[in-house]
């Protein structure tokens, strides 16, 4: 039976893949990004709380001069960071590794705080913003890396949910990206560390329901005509403004979008037509939906096409309610 997960800021939909015993994965070295770790991130920042989120959030961009020696190096960096933030009264922190082309990796991250003034670091008489305080303790810690003030950026954060998004972005990019390429790597980085982490309290959520088959493929269909609805919109907005290079972009993307959802087998070389057409078939009865999208529209497709219902269990006998078409 296919499940979904309705969060603060998406969805997900799939149906569960068949346990095999004495199959459990272990997870190996981290060598950049992989599709993986990129999904964990994307599925986190999707289902945070953000009306939750209490006190001040600033958003940072922070950068290295020249690649520290090897992920060891790095590492404790990023540790001797967050336990500075820590000490001045941090809240919750979200961080993620970007690879830069110059093959130097710098930090994105989005840390709270209870105000946006705090004591300064070095002279604790006075109070001062945030922005500068953050920006001194990255510099403490990562200038004997050639870290310099100007190549840092920390701003309030004014739209938490866009954000969330941007640092999710990692999660769209595929496997020959040079962020995941190891080739790209420099010499002494053969692992990479984590690309990712939290530290704090946050508010996680996510609602489970049951759905039947015919509703999982009539919901694939409704989400591709709604994100096709909304890159129409964004479209006409930008054709307004006479954007040429952002109109390039959103025609690109909604050519992606009208393609979503529908795998396609390319004809290859001593492959029957007949076993193209059924692995094309089959590849789409479990193909996944994961979408940023505000999960009212779902709930509310729910609702208004399907009805409730229930089904038994055959392993357990349970009864377990769910969507049906």
């Amino acid at each position: 039976m296919p499940k979904l997960a309705l969060m603060p800021s998406g969805i997900k939909a799939h149906v569960p893949a068949r346990s095999c015993a004495g199959n459990d994965s272990v997870r190996g070295e981290c060598n950049g990004w992989s599709e993986k770790a990129a999904r964990r991130n994307d599925l986190f920042l999707r289902s945070v709380e953000f009306t939750k989120l209490n006190g001040f959030g600033y958003a940072c961009s922070l950068t290295f001069g020249h690649c520290p020696p090897d992920h060891e190096a790095m590492r404790n960096v990023i540790i001797a960071f967050i336990q500075r933030m820590r000490r001045l009264g941090m809240i919750r922190m979200h961080w993620v590794v970007e690879w830069q082309r110059r093959g130097v990796p710098h930090l994105h991250c989005v840390v709270f705080f209870p105000t946006r003034h705090m004591w300064c670091a070095f002279n604790k008489w006075y109070l001062t913003s945030g922005e500068t305080i953050i920006a001194e303790h990255w510099l403490a810690v990562a200038s004997v890396y050639g870290s310099k003030s100007e190549g840092q950026h920390v701003k309030p954060v004014t739209h938490i949910q866009g954000w969330f998004g941007y640092l999710a972005k990692h999660g769209a990019r595929g496997a020959f990206h040079y962020q995941r390429m190891k080739g790209t790597l420099p010499d002494g980085w053969q692992k990479t560390g984590r690309m990712w982490g939290k530290s704090g309290e946050w508010n996680t959520t996510q609602t489970d329901h049951e759905i039947s088959h015919e509703t999982f493929y009539a919901m694939r269909r409704f989400m591709r005509r709604w994100l096709v609805d909304q890159g129409q919109r964004s479209l006409k907005a930008l054709t307004r403004s006479g954007d040429v290079h952002k109109i390039a972009e959103a025609r690109k993307r909604l050519t992606f979008l009208r393609r979503l959802y529908r795998p396609t087998i390319k004809r290859r070389d001593g492959v029957p037509e007949h076993e193209r057409i059924q692995l094309t078939r089959n590849i789409g009865r479990v193909l996944p939906i994961s979408e940023w999208c505000p999960p009212e529209i779902i709930l509310s497709w729910l609702t208004s096409t399907c009805r409730a219902s229930e089904w038994v269990d055959p392993a357990t006998g349970e009864i377990l309610p769910y969507w049906e078409w």
